[in-house]
């Protein structure tokens, strides 16, 4: 853990009390650690493996991210006091370690170099998922646009299709005509 920024500059004492604090957690290729709109009472430090992380958009499950461990998450929710906004599922097998709520805000309180890298990463990710949703909603936006543009273009299209149908049946008069 201490090479990671965000216990690196914890005294002794501190980082002795937060592996005293720490719960393991394993988790196999495809076990799902936390889904959306759970609520959630613990902070995640994914000490090895890998996590994709999802976003339920007009009712489907899409990509929005992965970590890498060493990675922290689940700062967000537990200070927004709010439900979990993404679902995070192992890609590989992932170990972490699980902090509860009352040790993170404790940590947040009485580390302000805890607190600092902490802020920042919530800060870059809030700025993140604006993006995520910002870019969801311009693709929202140009597939309403080609649907209403497929739907103005076919009926020019039929209506030619109907001309073309006429015509061969009025050629097809004309020659048994003559």
């Amino acid at each position: 853990l201490r090479a990671m920024p965000l216990f690196a500059d914890l005294s002794d004492d501190c980082m002795r009390w937060v592996c005293s604090q720490l719960t393991e957690v394993r988790l196999a290729p495809g076990d799902t650690l936390v889904r959306e709109g759970d609520p959630i009472s613990n902070f995640f430090i994914l000490v090895d493996g890998e996590m994709s992380v999802f976003k339920r958009t007009d009712g489907a499950l899409l990509p929005a991210g992965h970590h890498q461990g060493p990675a922290f998450f689940g700062e967000i929710p537990l200070l927004a006091q709010t439900h979990v906004f993404v679902t995070l599922r192992a890609v590989s097998p992932c170990r972490l370690g699980q902090l509860a709520e009352d040790a993170f805000r404790r940590l947040l309180a009485e580390s302000p170099e805890f607190s600092k890298v902490i802020f920042r990463a919530m800060a870059e990710r809030v700025a993140g998922m604006e993006s995520f949703l910002r870019q969801r909603e311009k693709m929202a936006a140009l597939g309403k646009l080609a649907a209403g543009l497929a739907h103005e273009l076919n009926n020019p299209a039929a209506a030619i299709a109907r001309v073309v149908d006429r015509l061969r049946h009025v050629l097809d008069a004309l020659y048994e005509a003559t």
